[in-house]
C-alpha cells in the first residue's frame, strides 16, 4: 500500500555521474556533472548540445551546497548513479572527513563510485573536459582508472566503501590516485575537444595521493605507484624496462601474475619486523638485447635482473613513505596487529614513530614463462647470418 510513498519519476530527475568538491571562502564549491539524456540516448537525434552539463554551487557544507544545486537545474540532483567523486588536491590537505561523512550518510549514495584527487587543478575543470573514447565525460574516468590499473599497475581504483574500511582500519591509512588537466580548457569543454584526433585538453594521472588518516600528506611518482601496488598485492598485469647485460639497449618485461604475501615476525630484540615476499609470472614483450632466450643459464640471469629491479622498486617506495611521510599506507600495522595483537596494543599509540624505523625484508621471486610468439631476438638472428 505504500510502496509508491517516495517515488521518484525520470523526468523529474537529474541524473549526476560526476561530483567535484573544491574550496571556497565560505566552505565548500560543488560541481555536479549532470547527463543529458537526449544526447545520450541512441534512438533520439543529436541536437549538437553537448551530452553532459557541469552545474556549481557554493555552501558552508557538503549538503547545503548540493541542495543549492537545485537553483541551477530545473530538476532535482539524483546521485545513485554516481561514477565518480574528485577532491580538489587543498581540501584532501586540510582533511577529507566532512566530505565522506556525508556521502555515507546520505542514502542516495551507493558506495561503488571511485574517488580521485584533483592535482595541479580544480575539480570543477576535470568534470567539464569533454572526451572521445565515452558519451559521458565521468563514464571515460572511471573506466580509464579501472584499466589502468589493471594493465599498467600504477593507479588505484579506490571505491567509497574501500576508502572508509581503509580509514577505519589500525595500522593503515588510504592513497588515492591523482589527476590533472592539461591542455586548454576553454576548448575542452566544448564538444569541439571530441572533434579532433588530438584533444586540445585531455587528462594526465599523476601520481598516488598518501593521506595520513583524512589528511593528504605527500604524493607518490609513477614508479612509487608500482611499489605500493605490488607491497599490497594489487598488481594484475604491468610492464617494466631492464637493461641489457652487455649493451646500451632495452628489454621490456610483462609481468603477468604478482601475489605478495606480508609477514610479521620478532627479531631478536623483541621488536616488530615485516617480510614481503612477492611471486611474480612474467613474459618477454619486447628485446633488443642479442641475448640467447633458449639457454636456461641466460634465462636464470634475465629472471634475478628482474627481480633486483622490482626490489629496488619497492624498497625505494617503503623508504620514501618512512623517512618523509611517516604513515603506514601498506597495512604493515594491521599485519602486525592479526599476528601479534599484544604486541600491537604496546606500540599502537605510537605507531607512526615505529612505523618509521620499521625493519621491512623484501624477497621477489621472478619466473619468466613465455617469450611470446618468436624464440631468440630478431637482433641476434640477423647478426647470426653476418
Amino acid at each position: 500500500m505504500a510502496g509508491c510513498w517516495d517515488k521518484k519519476e525520470l523526468n523529474e530527475l537529474a541524473i549526476a555521474v560526476g561530483i567535484g568538491v573544491d574550496p571556497s571562502e565560505d566552505g565548500f564549491k560543488l560541481s555536479a556533472q549532470i547527463v543529458n539524456p537526449s544526447e545520450v540516448s541512441p534512438q533520439a537525434n543529436a541536437s549538437g548540445i553537448t551530452p553532459a552539463t557541469v552545474r556549481a554551487k557554493q555552501g558552508k557544507t557538503m549538503y547545503e551546497a548540493i541542495r543549492k544545486l537545485s537553483l541551477t537545474n530545473s530538476r532535482r540532483i539524483y546521485t545513485s548513479h554516481l561514477r565518480l567523486l574528485v577532491i580538489n588536491e587543498e581540501v584532501a590537505k586540510e582533511g577529507i572527513t566532512e566530505v565522506l561523512d556525508f556521502l555515507s550518510r546520505d542514502k542516495d549514495f551507493r558506495a561503488d563510485f571511485f574517488i580521485m584527487i584533483a592535482r595541479n587543478s580544480k575539480a570543477e575543470d576535470l568534470l567539464k573536459v569533454q572526451t572521445i573514447t565515452e558519451t559521458i565525460p565521468a563514464n571515460a574516468l572511471y573506466t580509464t582508472l579501472k584499466t589502468s590499473g589493471t594493465v599498467w599497475g600504477e593507479t588505484v581504483a579506490i571505491n567509497l566503501r574501500e576508502l572508509l574500511d581503509t580509514i577505519a582500519i589500525p595500522g593503515k591509512n588510504p592513497v588515492l590516485s591523482g589527476m590533472e588537466v592539461i591542455g586548454d580548457l576553454e576548448e575542452g569543454e566544448t564538444k569541439a575537444n571530441t572533434e579532433t584526433t588530438d584533444s586540445p585538453a585531455k587528462y594526465n594521472y599523476l601520481g598516488l595521493g598518501v593521506f595520513h588518516k583524512d589528511k593528504l600528506v605527500g604524493w607518490l611518482n609513477e614508479e612509487e605507484g608500482k611499489g605500493y601496488n605490488y607491497i599490497t598485492n594489487k598488481i594484475e598485469n604491468t610492464v617494466g624496462s631492464i637493461a641489457c647485460p652487455e649493451e646500451d639497449e632495452e628489454m621490456s618485461i610483462e609481468v603477468k601474475r604478482s601475489k605478495t604475501k606480508q609477514r610479521a615476525k620478532i627479531d631478536g630484540s623483541g621488536k616488530p619486523k615485516i617480510e614481503i615476499h612477492v611471486h611474480a609470472q612474467a613474459s618477454i614483450g619486447e628485446t633488443d638485447c642479442p641475448i640467447d632466450l633458449m639457454n636456461p643459464k641466460k634465462m636464470n640471469e634475465l629472471e634475478k635482473r628482474v627481480e633486483k629491479d622490482i626490489t629496488d622498486i619497492i624498497e625505494q617506495t617503503i623508504h620514501k613513505v618512512q623517512d618523509e611521510y611517516k604513515t603506514d599506507i601498506f597495512g604493515f600495522g594491521e599485519t602486525i596487529y592479526r599476528t601479534y595483537p599484544k604486541v600491537w596494543d604496546e606500540i599502537k599509540e605510537e605507531w607512526r614513530e615505529h612505523f618509521a624505523t620499521l625493519d621491512v625484508q623484501v624477497k621477489v621471486e621472478v619466473d619468466i614463462k613465455q617469450l611470446g610468439t618468436i624464440g631468440n631476438p630478431l637482433k641476434k638472428d640477423i647478426e647470426g647470418h653476418e
